[in-house]
């Protein structure tokens, strides 16, 4: 029997890839175009399917970001008009090895 440690509700990881000259606010047909889902999970076991093979944040090109969420709608301010996102400013002098500690981190304590 597969024995799986079920997580409390489902989540889904998503990537965002700005083009590096968009430094305005994005329109809804540039951000929809910007933004890809990773995959969905409901189990420890799945989060690491995707974790363990994840690059590491700080290996990420500028203007990129992963979201994690809470459920699987596309994360934009219309499916979460209540909010419910942080969001992490680190100064350049930031050791590369400690955003990734961070990353970890926050998304082990979700």
């Amino acid at each position: 029997a597969n024995m799986e440690d079920k997580l409390e509700s489902m989540w889904t990881l998503w990537y965002e890839k700005r083009e590096q000259t968009k430094q305005h606010q994005l329109t809804e047909k540039e951000w929809d175009s910007s933004i890809r889902k990773i995959g969905g999970f409901e189990t420890l076991e799945g989060f690491f399917l995707y974790y363990s093979n994840l690059q590491r944040p700080s290996a990420l090109a500028k203007q990129t970001s992963y979201y994690l969420f809470r459920g699987e709608l596309k994360p934009t301010w219309e499916n979460y008009p209540d909010g419910g996102h942080w969001t992490v400013s680190l100064s350049k002098s930031f050791e590369p090895t400690q955003l990734d500690r961070l990353w970890e981190q926050l998304a082990f304590a979700l």
